[in-house]
């Protein structure tokens, strides 16, 4: 099972956070943030919560072990494509479409 404070990094380093940031944002000190990172801490039931609250991630991505889509995305630095495709359903169809064609295009570039 990978750790949680191994992927806590990971998703900080990926948000682009400090662990400062963290700390803001949870009210966790920066010291016990950094002992989760180092796994020298095992936060509780409720603090993991609160991290996946404030860092927009489901509960699964520190408990599950298989690869999720979430993280590949992390591993590929495509966080911030997908957080700025959050409301893609909201789109009007038009520029839905001309997203992926303009995907489809830099696609193509990138395969000849």
């Amino acid at each position: 099972m990978q750790k949680i404070g191994k992927k806590l990094k990971k998703l900080r380093k990926a948000k682009k956070l400090t662990v400062k940031d963290i700390a803001a944002m949870t009210g966790f000190s920066a010291s016990f943030v950094y002992a989760i990172e180092q796994e020298r801490k095992n936060p509780c039931y409720e603090n993991i919560m609160l991290l996946c609250e404030k860092l927009d991630v489901p509960p699964a991505y520190f408990f599950d072990d298989s690869k999720t889509t979430y993280d590949i995305v992390l591993e590929n630095g495509a966080l911030e494509v997908l957080e700025l495709l959050d409301d893609y359903a909201q789109w009007n169809e038009a520029d839905q479409k001309d997203l992926i064609n303009f995907i489809k295009y830099q696609k193509s570039k990138k395969v000849r």
